[in-house]
């Protein structure tokens, strides 16, 4: 005998674990993988460490169930509910597996291996820590790949083979090459990464040699504690209306009546179309029709579309022992109740610009979808790391996170590959923004 729901909450799963019927509890269905989902999984899996009793569940489902068809530009695409001209019809249904139906692997596939995954790694301070979950496999089929890396860069790797025994955990310390490369091996402040990552070291039947099968990392953040040697400010030219920083192949014009970043020009061209702009809105997905996200947090649409400049806040700060000037702005939002955010450009001679936007946090509203900022650019470009988000404040509810997918660098103009997907800009069944039907 055992006992199974459908989509209950982790909370109420809880609440019958905790009673110690003798009956083993297992959800028949508890994650719908639609569009852009999972994200809150790990609550469900966090309950495997703390009740025997607790089997999981399931999630609807693995693969999408769409067809090819020509459309009408003569393209071939996956087509799914509606395509067809049929009606009635569920439209977007079933297109909600963790693969396409052309077995492409989707981004939040990432997040289901890494909770999935009886193989646990972690970072804790200068060591890797590898915990073994399986009941009968060892490590011996494994590589562990050590790395050091400042955002994206690599700056040291070493392969280690390492046996750890079924249900046993073992450490294992980075070289004093590895941590030296970490202290003193990137030249710039920024974020720093200590990774460990287990590969396949022979060829399986489901995988080749070199498949990773899990990762850990851990960030470590570097302030930049002055100038480097010869670093001077960049050039800045007051106006009336806009302030000019230039510098070593760059120029960038902040406006006071736009109220940000208005050009951006690298080696001549110009890269920006508009000045960018606060945001606490996306895209609805269909898993957010279930909780009615559009009623539920229509005022942070209202606040990313009614902001108001406070002109009279704008401020030009040089940062002589950093070598770089901030440019200062504050918004008013147009919700009830409003709040003010700032945002800082603090950009150096070298033409790399940090943007921090901070948000004071509010009550009284409903679950912010997104926090960030738009950036209109123009196609063709080359592509240049540009953009780095800092939120300030507490949020009125803990934000469900993916927690299994890896920490990296996202490039103006570039769409990044997550470990095991095609990318970030991935296509989803129910229209989105752009209000199209794009397909794979």
């Amino acid at each position: 005998d055992m006992e199974s729901r459908m989509y209950a909450k982790p909370r109420e799963i809880e609440e019958y674990l905790r009673k110690g019927t003798g009956k083993p509890y297992i959800s028949c269905e508890y994650m719908h993988s639609m569009g852009n989902s999972c994200g809150g999984m790990k609550a469900y899996t966090d309950l495997e460490d703390k009740y025997p009793g607790y089997q999981g569940g399931f999630i609807w489902d693995y693969i999408d169930q769409s067809v090819y068809r020509t459309r009408e530009n003569g393209r071939e695409a996956l087509a799914y509910g509606g395509d067809f001209d049929e009606r009635a019809t569920d439209y977007e249904f079933c297109g909600n597996g963790i693969v396409y139906a052309d077995r492409t692997v989707t981004a939040k596939a990432q997040e289901v291996k890494g909770l999935y995954s009886n193989l646990k790694l972690r970072i804790e301070g200068e060591e890797a820590v590898i915990e073994n979950r399986n009941l009968f496999l060892d490590t011996a089929g494994y590589d562990f790949i050590l790395r050091v890396k400042q955002e994206d860069a690599l700056l040291w790797e070493q392969g280690v083979s390492l046996n750890v025994q079924p249900q046993s955990t073992a450490r294992l310390p980075f070289p004093k090459e590895g941590i030296q490369a970490e202290r003193t091996g990137g030249q710039d402040a920024g974020e720093y990464i200590l990774e460990v990552s287990a590969v396949l070291n022979h060829r399986e039947l489901w995988a080749d040699k070199g498949y990773e099968i899990a990762f850990g990392q851990k960030a470590v953040k570097r302030q930049q504690k002055g100038c480097r040697a010869g670093q001077r400010l960049p050039e800045i030219i007051r106006g009336d209306v806009n302030i000019g920083v230039r510098g070593k192949g760059f120029y960038a014009m902040f406006s006071r009546s736009e109220g940000g970043l208005v050009s951006l020009v690298y080696e001549g061209k110009e890269h920006l179309i508009r000045a960018p702009r606060l945001t606490f809105w996306r895209a609805p997905t269909d898993n957010d029709r279930g909780w009615n996200m559009g009623a539920v947090s229509s005022q942070w649409l209202a606040a990313a579309a009614g902001q108001t400049q406070l002109s009279d806040r704008f401020s030009v700060t040089e940062l002589e022992r950093e070598g770089r000037v901030k440019i200062h702005y504050e918004f008013e939002t147009a919700c009830k109740p409003s709040f003010v955010c700032t945002v800082d450009y603090l950009v150096d001679a070298d033409g790399c610009i940090e943007v921090e936007a901070r948000y004071p946090g509010v009550s009284g509203m409903g679950l912010m979808p997104l926090f960030g900022m738009e950036f209109k650019m123009k196609k063709g470009l080359p592509e240049f790391p540009l953009l780095r988000i800092r939120s300030g404040g507490e949020l009125q509810r803990p934000l469900l996170r993916g927690k299994a997918r890896r920490v990296q660098q996202h490039v103006a103009g570039k769409c990044i590959a997550l470990s095991g997907s095609p990318g970030v800009r991935q296509p989803h069944g129910y229209p989105l923004a752009g209000g199209v039907r794009g397909g794979r």
